[in-house]
């Protein structure tokens, strides 16, 4: 089973997806979406901090939030982020006004782009496809997480505002952890390749910085729990790297052309 991914700067990517019956419902998940709509595909290289602040000002009409920042780090965005997710976790996004929708997206991508400057304007990180919509299915239970991430990677999109333990590791985000931290337990339509460095992750480590921060949220959902969602959620690998390295170094923006689903 793959995936023929094509661009306008003429890039088709393979990627193979894992011979699993995860595998199989993934990709025909994605297909049936296909087949309803064109995905979207957001080029990273297209946002920054001006951009962030021009939505910024947006948001302050739309949500009373004050996001009109001089700087954007991570000494500041774990902080707006929260803006988000009281207001997809608690209000919910089936019940914000839709003529506000594309905003929230935008937001959502752009605040967690800028938070790493030395990034900004660069491909490196991932490249992402994505429907906008309830679709998908729960996480089979013997679904393993993967400690290591390689360049290529494609990866489970995460279905949830929040965060997994790696990101909330990544970002040293360790307040309000019950609100921040979601576990991977579901599969949406989404398309995500891992555009960064290859590296390695070491649960217990990061299971000993969970019940440093925060013991009472380590004993609510159990040791066992945070070790087994503490991983990357890999479904395939891009066979042909050397395109997609050439794709991440184009300095001229691209589209999204076609994907093509083959059921070999």
């Amino acid at each position: 089973m793959h995936l023929s991914i094509e661009f306008s700067n003429s890039t088709v990517l393979k990627v193979n997806l894992a011979p699993t019956p995860l595998g199989a419902d993934y990709q025909s998940l994605v297909h049936s979406n296909y087949n309803e709509k064109f995905p979207t595909y957001r080029d990273k290289i297209k946002y920054d901090s001006e951009y962030l602040l021009t939505l910024a000002l947006q948001a302050k009409t739309a949500f009373g939030w004050d996001w009109d920042l001089p700087e954007y780090n991570l000494s500041v965005t774990p902080s707006l982020h929260r803006d988000l997710e009281r207001l997809l976790g608690q209000t919910g996004f089936s019940n914000v006004p839709e003529e506000y929708d594309n905003l929230l997206h935008e937001l959502h991508y752009c605040l967690h782009i800028v938070q790493h400057p030395d990034l900004v304007h660069t491909r490196i990180g991932q490249l992402q496809i994505e429907w906008f919509n309830d679709t998908g299915f729960v996480l089979p239970e013997d679904f393993e997480f993967s400690t290591q991430i390689k360049f290529g990677d494609c990866l489970l999109q995460n279905p949830y505002v929040g965060h997994g333990p790696v990101q909330i590791n990544n970002e040293n985000d360790w307040e309000s952890l019950d609100q921040v931290c979601k576990f991977h337990t579901f599969v949406k339509p989404g398309i995500v390749i891992y555009t960064g460095p290859n590296f390695e992750i070491d649960r217990n480590r990061i299971l000993d910085k969970f019940k440093q921060h925060n013991p009472e949220f380590v004993k609510k959902h159990t040791e066992e729990t945070i070790l087994y969602y503490t991983g990357f959620p890999t479904i395939g690998q891009v066979e042909n790297v050397h395109d997609l390295t050439q794709l991440v170094n184009d300095p001229l923006p691209i589209n999204l052309t076609k994907i093509e689903f083959c059921h070999d």
